[in-house]
């Protein structure tokens, strides 16, 4: 993947923006730590931290082609939405 998102609110407002939006208490009790973390995969539940699921737009899982390039890998939550998005053109280049 890239290493940055390219669309979202990771990518529009900022870092700092999406932990404040997005993250969660560190479980160690650090209070000046905000954490954003966890195991996502494409379709899955929705993840109990976060409330965030890993989506997919433009990919034919049965076939395993694209079907649209400008498709991506987006996290989502459950009003849709896209915290951080890479889209298959980034990841197809890098």
């Amino acid at each position: 993947m890239t290493p940055e998102p390219t669309c979202g609110i990771y990518r529009d407002e900022g870092v700092d923006v999406f932990l404040r939006m997005f993250g969660y208490s560190d479980k160690a009790g650090n209070e000046s730590r905000i954490n954003f973390g966890g195991i996502y995969t494409i379709d899955r539940d929705f993840h109990a931290d976060t409330g965030f699921a890993l989506r997919m737009t433009g990919f034919d899982a049965v076939t395993g082609n694209i079907t649209d390039v400008d498709g991506a890998i987006m996290l989502m939550d459950r009003d849709e939405t896209i915290a951080a998005s890479w889209g298959f053109k980034g990841i197809m280049a890098h």
